[in-house]
């Protein structure tokens, strides 16, 4: 997340209003830059392995998005890589 926010910000791009596209959902530093970058909406992957602990800083990080009004779209995908 921080090498994409400094790609834009050194060539005057600007990412306010943006979604991101990442494959796990940012821990609670990373997900102050995508908010403070502007990021409006965040479209994640998720494992549908349900031994999987997300743990307190995913809740943080959780919490702040919504609390800052950014979007979150879960994107589950099974164990073999197939959307379920």
């Amino acid at each position: 997340e921080p090498k994409v926010i400094g790609y834009c910000a050194g060539r005057g791009i600007s990412s306010r209003g943006s979604t991101a596209y990442m494959t796990w959902f940012p821990c609670f530093s990373c997900m102050n830059l995508l908010i403070d970058a502007g990021l409006k909406r965040l479209v994640y992957a998720t494992s549908s392995d349900p031994n999987k602990n997300y743990g307190k800083e995913f809740e943080e990080a959780r919490s702040l998005a919504l609390s800052r009004g950014m979007e979150l779209v879960e994107y589950r995908v099974s164990l073999n890589g197939e959307k379920s």
